[in-house]
């Protein structure tokens, strides 16, 4: 566990980085830049949260806030029919379309928004994505 304190940036990223080395998301070759999406970047999928977040808030001390799995990660199954049935319905209609692309914009999961987590101490979408757009 990560003494809590203060975390300027500079060691929030030293230790996001090597949390993520660690836990074989990240290889020694790979270099983690802010706008990295975990999900598709790092190959984490929802199984993987499951066991990654509570460490990674127990690790930084970081309070879970509003986090939830299913606002960031897609089911283990996903259903072929409905994904089908939405990409035609948006294909369609220009107003569901634009409302897809902001969902998928908002529920975007970067390693800047871990870093700011391991500086707030909390998890806080609001403030997070609100950091990201910056």
């Amino acid at each position: 566990m990560i003494e809590r304190s203060e975390h300027s940036a500079k060691e929030a990223w030293q230790q996001l980085e090597k949390f993520l080395r660690e836990r074989k998301y990240l290889s020694l070759r790979e270099v983690l830049r802010p706008d990295m999406d975990i999900r598709w970047d790092l190959g984490m999928d929802g199984h993987d949260a499951v066991h990654f977040f509570p460490d990674f808030f127990e690790v930084f001390q970081i309070r879970s806030g509003d986090f939830t799995y299913d606002k960031y990660f897609d089911g283990e199954s996903v259903n072929i029919f409905s994904t089908v049935c939405t990409l035609l319905f948006a294909l369609f209609f220009k107003k569901f379309r634009k409302e897809i692309r902001e969902k998928n914009e908002s529920t975007k999961l970067t390693a800047g928004m871990l870093q700011r987590a391991i500086e707030l101490g909390i998890w806080d979408s609001q403030r997070l994505i609100k950091q990201e757009k910056q």
